[in-house]
C-alpha cells in the first residue's frame, strides 16, 4: 500500500502546533476532523492526542526505514556487474558465435574420415533417413495421398528406407525426399544461430520424431514389410527419447553444440546423398534412388534430376550459411543473456 509520507509529516506538524497552542492558552486539545467542506479543528482529550501523535510518528518512522532499504537495494543492483556467458557456467544460454559452427564443421569432416569413429554417425544417419522419408510422407499427405507405412532401416534390396503411399502428386512426392532433407538441414543451420532456443529446438525435434514414428511408421507394422517396420518403430522411439533427453537434461551450451553438430550433419548428409545418386545415374556404382524413379516416371534421365537437386541443395545451403554464419564470427550483443 502506497503511503504519502509528506502528507503525514504535515499532519504531525499541525498536531504539534495546535497542541502547543492549546497548552499555552489552557484550551482543550484539538484534532483534525474531515468534513465535506474540508478539515475542521475539533476538541480532543490530551491523552488521545499524544497517542495519535505517537502512532503517527511510529508509522512514519517505519515507512522511512522501508524507503531507505528500497533505495539501498536499488543502488546495489545498479552497481552489480551484469552476468556474462563466462560467469553462468553453462546454466544460461551463452553465445559462442558462428565460430563454433566452423569448428564443428571441421571436426565433422575430420571424424568422418576415420573408420573407427564412423559409429558416431550411425544415429545421425538414421535421423537423416527419417527426415528423408518423412518428407516423402508429408508431400503425399499434402497433395491428397495416403501413407500406409514408412521404414527407416535398410531392407537388403538397396533401400535405406521406404515410404509406402497411394495417391498424391508423384512429381512432388518423389522429389520431396532429397529436397526436404536439404530444406530441413537449412532450417537447422539457421535455427542453430541463436543458442537461447537450442534446448527448445531439440525438444521440438524429439516430438517430431515421435509423431512420425507413431503415425507413419506404426501403420506399417501390419503390412508385408512388418519386420522393417518393427525395427524402424524401435529406432524411431530410441531417437525420440535420446533427443528429448538431450533437450531437457543438457545445459544450454551443450545443447547448442549438439544442435550445431546435428545441423551440419544434416546439411552434409543431404549433399552426400545427392552425390551418391549422381554416381548411380552415371553408372559408377549400382544403387536405386529417387532419381531413377523420376527417370522411369517422367522420361528425363536420372542424371538430370541428380544434378538439378545437387545444384539446388548447394545454392540453398550456401545462401543459408552466408546469411546466418558467414559474417558473424563473434557473439552478437543481442544474443547475450541480460
Amino acid at each position: 500500500m502506497a503511503v504519502d509520507i509528506g502528507a503525514k509529516v504535515k499532519i504531525m506538524d499541525l498536531f504539534k502546533k495546535k497542541t502547543k497552542a492549546a497548552e499555552s492558552d489552557k484550551k482543550p486539545d484539538i484534532r483534525l476532523k474531515e468534513t465535506s467542506k474540508g478539515a475542521e479543528i475539533a476538541p480532543l482529550p490530551s491523552d488521545e492526542t499524544a497517542k495519535k501523535l505517537q502512532a503517527l510518528e511510529a508509522e512514519l518512522d517505519k515507512e522511512s526505514k522501508k524507503q531507505a532499504k528500497r533505495e539501498a537495494k536499488r543502488e546495489t543492483l545498479s552497481k552489480s556487474p551484469a552476468k556474462t556467458p563466462e560467469s553462468n557456467k553453462g546454466d544460461e544460454p551463452g553465445a559462442p558465435g558462428s565460430m563454433a559452427f566452423y569448428v564443428i564443421l571441421l571436426l565433422t569432416l575430420f571424424i568422418v574420415k576415420i573408420p573407427a569413429l564412423s559409429i558416431i554417425f550411425m544415429p545421425l544417419n538414421q535421423f537423416s533417413t527419417l527426415v528423408h522419408e518423412l518428407s516423402h510422407a508429408l508431400a503425399t499427405v499434402l497433395t491428397g495421398g495416403h501413407v500406409s507405412g514408412m521404414t527407416i532401416v535398410p531392407d537388403g534390396m538397396g533401400h535405406g528406407g521406404l515410404t509406402m503411399s497411394q495417391g498424391g502428386l508423384r512429381f512432388l512426392i518423389i522429389q520431396a525426399g532429397y529436397m526436404g532433407t536439404t530444406l530441413f538441414g537449412c532450417a537447422l543451420v539457421a535455427l542453430s544461430k541463436n543458442p537461447r532456443y537450442s534446448k527448445m529446438i531439440l525438444q521440438g525435434l524429439a516430438l517430431m520424431t515421435l509423431l512420425s514414428t507413431v503415425f507413419f511408421i506404426g501403420p506399417g507394422i501390419l503390412s508385408v514389410s512388418f519386420i522393417q517396420s518393427i525395427l524402424s518403430f524401435i529406432v524411431g522411439l530410441l531417437l525420440s527419447g535420446a533427443i528429448y533427453y538431450a533437450g531437457t537434461r543438457l545445459k544450454y551450451a551443450q545443447a547448442h553444440w549438439l544442435l550445431l553438430f546435428l545441423a551440419i550433419n544434416m546439411a552434409m548428409d543431404s549433399l552426400n546423398s545427392i552425390w551418391v545418386i549422381i554416381g548411380s545415374s552415371l553408372n559408377l556404382f549400382a544403387a536405386y534412388s529417387d532419381a531413377t524413379t523420376m527417370q522411369n516416371n517422367f522420361f528425363l534421365p536420372a542424371i538430370f534430376w541428380s544434378l538439378l537437386w545437387a545444384l539446388t541443395s548447394v545454392a540453398m545451403l550456401s545462401f543459408t550459411i552466408w546469411k546466418t554464419h558467414a559474417f558473424s564470427l563473434k557473439p552478437r550483443k543481442s544474443d547475450l543473456p541480460k
